[in-house]
């Protein structure tokens, strides 16, 4: 998605936030990963190498602030908390916003904690107010980080300057163009705002869709919680514990200022994250930690390296405490890893080159240049193929009733859209079988039975793909 819509909006030929899209989604992750495509077309390497080269800057900010903050020890341990943890390593890789995001954030903390330059503040608001642009569920650490630098503003004129920064970007945003406004209609409140200028959201209906799989309550979210980030979790319980063997008052460990400065904003941010999704589904809030969870491995690395200072007067207990650091080191990754990757794969055919084989395999079947209707499947821009710009969010911006002028302005589809692509338009469609019988059974069930019925009628399976492990395509052409 960021892929080929950042490379159609480079170059001219969308616009993010035109009639066909959504606009819930911030236009610099789009750039930033585009830029990509335009060096290396329509390759998903190229632009996992711009995801993972951001992580990797991440990894150096861990290093360099702790370092500063706590001393060279406490940056080892962090740089080695972050690099260990499968999860957010794998997150990193993803041809997503959530390096850009740790990126913007580590920077802005870097300059503000670890540098003595005059304008350091007034460089890290710049950063944070960048976050706007990048990711809206993060946006709330604007407010956050602008009270905080204010509160610390050498005087009026640098304050003034700090509300400039984060003030004008979204005002220039929002006055040069109209379909801006489609923005807020995911924001709750401000959603009845832009409904006055026409545009509505599926946000509630989409997430609503999910239930089938999601339980609701606190406990589920404090159980994928402690599943994801369960070596930190165990890494924070080994620090108290070493903090009382020391016989170290825990509460020494939030003496240094720096660190807490650092978890305050892991923890705003977390807070942000429940209060926004707690609308709809609470346990997904869990989902949107790893654009800032990299903040946890500084403060685990500068808390352990002051227990561990603490034990040099018992050097058993300081070699027994390596020695259980470096275990815990070595198992993180494999007990950290993604719940759906795989402890090893296949060198004779890793998941990268199937993808390459799927994407291979489609752009065979399906000439370029042609008209396709894309239902759950993956790797299309890949194959050299262009499905419809509105079905960019796939089944998040499905529609069951598509004759309200409305939902077509804010780059939602329905049934009209369907009728028009699958009846006339579209000359192969690409449909992935799992996806769509996940969605069976919800509000999604008419707008599905009418696919159903016009590929029935105006398609014949061509080809079944199933390069890609767990994924099946079933690719139709039209023949009336």
């Amino acid at each position: 998605m960021y892929m080929y819509l950042g490379k159609l909006a480079l170059t001219g030929h969308i616009s993010l936030f035109q009639d066909d899209l959504t606009g819930n989604r911030m236009p610099l992750p789009y750039y930033v990963l585009g830029l990509s495509q335009l060096v290396w077309p329509r390759s998903l390497l190229a632009a996992r190498f711009v995801s993972a080269s951001l992580g990797l800057i991440c990894l150096v900010l861990v290093w360099r602030i702790a370092s500063r903050l706590a001393g060279e020890v406490a940056g080892i341990l962090a740089l080695l908390f972050g690099v260990t943890h499968g999860l957010l390593i794998g997150y990193f890789d993803i041809a997503l916003y959530h390096s850009l995001v740790s990126a913007l954030i580590l920077g802005a903390l870097y300059l503000d904690l670890c540098t003595e330059w005059r304008a350091r503040r007034l460089a890290a608001m710049a950063l944070i107010s960048l976050l706007f642009f990048t990711r809206t569920l993060i946006a709330p650490l604007i407010p956050g980080a602008l009270v905080y630098f204010l509160w610390h503003a050498r005087d009026l004129r640098e304050r003034l300057v700090l509300i400039a920064i984060t003030v004008l970007p979204p005002t220039v945003f929002f006055a040069t163009d109209p379909n801006h406004w489609k923005l807020l209609a995911y924001v709750p409140v401000l959603d009845r705002l832009a409904a006055s200028r026409g545009f509505v959201s599926n946000r509630g209906a989409a997430f609503a869709t999910v239930n089938v799989l999601v339980a609701e309550g606190p406990m589920t979210a404090v159980r994928l919680f402690a599943r994801w980030y369960r070596m930190w979790v165990l890494a924070g319980v080994g620090v108290v514990v070493a903090a009382f063997v020391a016989g170290r008052p825990v509460s020494r460990l939030f003496g240094n200022r720096g660190v807490n400065v650092v978890a305050a904003t892991a923890i705003y941010l977390a807070a942000c994250q429940v209060l926004i999704m707690g609308r709809w589904k609470l346990p997904l809030a869990v989902g949107y930690f790893p654009s800032f969870a990299i903040l946890g491995a500084i403060c685990l690395g500068c808390w352990l390296a002051g227990v561990l200072e603490g034990l040099e007067r018992t050097p058993r207990l300081r070699t027994l405490a390596l020695a259980g650091l470096c275990v815990f080191f070595l198992a993180a990754p494999a007990l950290s890893r993604p719940l759906m990757l795989p402890l090893s794969v296949s060198w004779q055919d890793p998941p990268v080159t199937a993808f390459y084989g799927m994407a291979s395999e489609l752009g065979r079947a399906v000439p370029p240049g042609s008209k396709v209707f894309n239902l759950g499947g993956a790797g299309l821009y890949t194959a050299g193929l262009d499905p419809y710009v509105r079905q960019e969010r796939g089944f998040d911006g499905l529609v069951t009733e598509s004759e309200d002028p409305r939902l077509a302005k804010s780059g939602l589809w329905g049934t009209r859209d369907i009728k028009e692509w699958l009846g006339r338009d579209a000359a192969y469609a690409v449909i992935a079988p799992s996806r769509v019988a996940f969605y069976r059974g919800t509000r999604l069930d008419p707008a599905l039975d009418l696919i159903d019925s016009l590929l029935t009628s105006h398609f014949t399976l061509i080809s079944v793909i199933d390069r890609y492990p767990g994924s099946i395509y079933y690719v139709y052409r039209r023949i009336r």
